[in-house]
């Protein structure tokens, strides 16, 4: 049987919004169910094995998803060759994972203070769970750059919280013992195996996959190398939330982090309503970038912009107003603590406000520029940590904000500054009105 991949892209980029939402409310239920089974503390354990998880699988991966999406768009790579390219990073990713394995062998006594209980099965757990996670991350990263955009990848975050919330709902119902990180775990396995198959599926049926098309794959130091400016990029993104999350795991108690996590996870349904239209359009933007094609970059641009503030500024309106019934839906030790979430929420404004500046410095040759913003952020994330950390969540709240609002504003500058695009929400809306009075 015959399938119209024309088709295929065209249902992928209509419902691979729609996914990333559903993935981000599914994973926002799942913390609401560990929440309400196993409390404040509860959640707050689980999201420091989930964080250090995510803080592992991002060095092992080094930024190879998003150069991989890059590489298969630009070079039109082969089948077989994108199978070799995948299995090249495969192989880098595996080597870098056994050198951080080490590391965390070695300094286990250190890492005591931050994490309670760590011991060889839990250490083992959040290594399994990485690679998975790194995994994902990799065919994800192949399956857009051959034209699935985020179907592949977005369907993986939302079949992992599904599971997980099935084994942990039939645990807490059954009254035997509700263990969230396992289950995640679980649910982690299967989403990449799950991941794995959709991506290979959908390379093997592309249309014109063989047809003049690149027969030479990527070798691994070659990956590494055009990956390391993603990494750095994305590292730095996310070091200011682990910094925090770590500073309260040691400084305060598994409570708060459990209240700031949760907080921060309504920032995150936020956040990937707008990294999925950013990620439906990543291929393109390396395409009109390698054909110089400015007007084009401009379009989809300004698109990106105009939707993400459509889909994310009415959300962050109403969990400003409602923030201490949102937050109530965690428990009663969370009920009181709307503040926090106001917090986070201000910071994802100017996030609303900008659309996919990210994913377009990324995929046009400048995510050295994303990564240098990126440190700038961290560091002025890392200090306001320290010098707010006396105020507990709300402090450690605020640091996050201040610094991804920052970090946004020179994005913003950057795109303007060395691609000539303005992605501002206010530019887009007064250049859509003067096109309409002309």
């Amino acid at each position: 049987m015959k399938i119209d991949t024309r088709l295929l892209r065209l249902l992928d980029a209509s419902i691979s919004v729609g996914i990333r939402g559903a993935a981000a409310i599914s994973a926002f239920l799942l913390q609401i169910l560990i929440s309400r089974t196993t409390g404040a503390a509860g959640i707050g354990q689980f999201q420091i094995l989930l964080t250090s998880a995510t803080v592992i699988s991002t060095f092992s991966t080094f930024g190879m998803g998003l150069s991989i999406t890059r590489i298969v768009a630009q070079k039109r790579l082969s089948k077989s060759a994108i199978f070799k390219t995948i299995g090249n990073a495969t192989i880098a990713s595996l080597f870098i994972l056994s050198i951080i394995v080490t590391i965390i062998t070695v300094n286990i006594d250190y890492l005591n203070n931050i994490i309670d209980d760590l011991n060889t099965a839990t250490i083992l757990s959040i290594v399994i769970a990485s690679a998975f996670l790194s995994q994902t991350e990799i065919f994800g990263g192949a399956a857009r750059g051959a034209g699935l955009h985020s179907v592949a990848q977005a369907t993986s975050y939302l079949t992992t919280p599904l599971i997980a919330g099935i084994l942990i709902f039939s645990s807490s119902y059954s009254n035997a013992d509700v263990d969230p990180w396992k289950s995640y775990l679980i649910g982690c396995c299967l989403s990449s195996i799950a991941i794995a198959f959709i991506s290979v599926y959908w390379i093997g049926i592309r249309k014109g996959a063989t047809s003049g098309s690149s027969d030479k794959s990527i070798k691994s130091m070659d990956i590494l190398k055009n990956s390391s400016g993603f990494f750095f990029a994305g590292f730095a993104q996310l070091a200011g939330i682990w910094i925090v999350t770590y500073t309260l795991s040691a400084v305060a108690t598994l409570g708060d982090v459990g209240i700031f996590k949760a907080a921060e996870r309504f920032a995150f349904i936020i956040a990937s309503i707008g990294q999925s239209v950013s990620v439906t359009v990543a291929a393109k933007y390396a395409l009109a970038h390698v054909e110089g094609n400015h007007r084009k970059l401009v379009t989809l641009a300004q698109g990106a912009t105009l939707t993400t503030f459509l889909m994310t500024f009415p959300l962050i309106l109403v969990l400003f107003v409602f923030s201490d019934f949102f937050m109530g839906l965690f428990g009663d030790e969370f009920s009181q603590k709307g503040e926090v979430l106001r917090i986070l929420i201000s910071g994802q404004l100017f996030a609303s406000l900008s659309g996919g500046v990210f994913q377009l410095l990324g995929m046009t040759g400048n995510a050295y520029i994303v990564g240098r913003t990126s440190v700038i952020s961290t560091i002025v994330t890392s200090i306001l940590v320290f010098v707010l950390i006396p105020f507990g969540v709300t402090g450690a709240a605020i640091a996050l904000s201040v610094g991804n609002a920052i970090q946004m504003l020179m994005l913003n500058w950057a795109a303007r500054r060395f691609l000539n695009v303005r992605c501002d929400i206010f530019h887009v809306i007064g250049a859509r009105f003067k096109e309409r009075i002309k």
